[in-house]
């Protein structure tokens, strides 16, 4: 039985959390390969980290994308999450790369635990994800944002100059997964992070070079 007390610490956690998803909020953690988006009550996330070929050992690489079906009222603090792949929409997600996990949530501290772990993540390049051993992240900062995309084609980064953008020539290629911060006219601002060398490379894209890779 649940009491007034009991419940409205349960209420209390669970708006805790939806006050978080009334806008796009940013989560961004201490490694820079994880960041994930709180937006109308869903926890969507991305992590990628790669490996460079080193003494005949092939590179490698770790990425997914994860998402919440909802924030459990009843234990807003564990979730239960899917994780997959794709290089533009939801809906083009790898179906046969479709797992199951879950986030637990305490405090300023996540972590993302699974059963079976995507293609690449028990490599060293895996942020540490297999249940029973699975490392959590501490949450560095939030801020307010518009979202995460996936590049759909190759475009090239842009320079604005009182609301006039001038080709670059740092472009990104189909699959760079952005953090897109602010628009102006048909643009974002993004930031992206190569997964392999760590560069980060901020700059401003055409809107329609960009998809939304979580459920709509």
């Amino acid at each position: 039985m649940i009491t007034k007390g009991k419940l409205a610490t349960v209420l209390l956690a669970f708006f805790s959390i939806a006050s978080w998803v009334k806008a796009s909020t940013l989560v961004e953690f201490d490694t820079p390969y994880l960041f994930a988006e709180l937006v109308a009550g869903k926890v969507n996330g991305y992590y990628g980290s790669s490996l460079p070929e080193v003494d005949g050992r092939p590179s490698t690489s770790c990425e997914f994308f994860f998402t919440s079906d909802f924030v459990n009222p009843a234990n807003p603090n564990r979730n239960s999450i899917k994780t997959y792949y794709t290089d533009s929409t939801f809906n083009k997600r790898a179906r046969d790369d479709v797992l199951t996990a879950e986030l637990l949530v305490s405090g300023e501290r996540w972590t993302l635990q699974m059963d079976q772990v995507p293609y690449g993540c028990l490599s060293a390049a895996g942020g540490g994800f297999l249940k029973g051993s699975a490392i959590s992240n501490d949450v560095k900062n939030r801020v307010a944002f518009i979202g995460i995309f996936v590049v759909n084609k190759k475009t090239y980064f842009f320079e604005n100059k009182q609301n006039r953008f001038f080709k670059q020539k740092a472009f990104l290629v189909p699959g760079n997964t952005v953090i897109a911060f602010k628009k102006s006219g048909d643009f974002y601002f993004v930031r992206y992070l190569n997964t392999l060398t760590s560069v980060v490379t901020q700059g401003w894209v055409p809107i329609d070079s960009t998809s939304n890779p979580f459920p709509q």
